[in-house]
């Protein structure tokens, strides 16, 4: 299985974990799947809520981010696929914006469900912010649902197989969190908490989507 990298938030600050993703063409991109950790007890969970941000050409990023509220999970303890919606957002970077729920936040695979984008890309401009600013994004609300069903439906990761748009980003430790994988390279930016590589048995029978 793929090696795990956590972050401790240290400080107990507010501030994100921040991993920013390029990739090799401008994309339209549907989906990102995050297999997280959530054991929570030794102070892991999934994150609180994430936000993720477009760019075409890295400098600048949309000031309009996709916003996500992941509900706590404290029963099962298995590491999960978190899975969130792109509705179609264009760009050649992705920027997101992890926030804890707890001292630690793991994480083991990023992979987007994306396809390039043909014809003239969009011109990277310069964001007119104002004190709306990350504040006209689009939100979703992601709920856990616990089921006594075991089957490989409930198999992340391995029903139907992987699409051939599926760019996936591994993470690793510390000195290669910012490996290209693929058509992606990750940069990490642990906002100010401590980072560290850890291994966890991956127990994939619990899907909460």
């Amino acid at each position: 299985g793929s090696p795990w990298v956590g972050w401790r938030n240290v400080t107990g600050s507010s501030g994100p974990v921040e991993i920013t993703f390029e990739f090799d063409d401008v994309r339209n991109f549907s989906e990102v799947s995050l297999q997280m950790s959530n054991k929570f007890s030794d102070g892991v969970k999934v994150f609180s809520h994430a936000r993720v941000f477009f760019g075409v050409g890295g400098r600048y990023y949309n000031t309009n981010p996709l916003t996500v509220f992941y509900a706590p999970d404290d029963i099962l303890e298995h590491p999960r696929f978190v899975k969130i919606k792109l509705r179609n957002r264009i760009g050649k970077f992705v920027k997101l914006q992890l926030f804890y729920a707890a001292d630690w936040m793991m994480i083991s695979e990023v992979t987007f469900v994306s396809e390039i984008v043909e014809g003239e890309r969009p011109d990277e401009e310069e964001p007119i912010l104002s004190s709306l600013d990350y504040d006209n994004g689009e939100t979703d609300h992601i709920s856990v649902f616990h089921s006594n069903n075991n089957n490989n439906n409930n198999n992340p990761g391995k029903s139907g197989g992987n699409p051939p748009n599926r760019s996936t980003a591994e993470t690793g430790s510390k000195e290669d969190a910012s490996e290209r994988m693929n058509s992606g390279r990750a940069l990490v930016n642990n906002g100010g908490g401590d980072e560290t590589a850890a291994t966890e048995p991956q127990d994939h029978t619990y899907n909460p989507q």
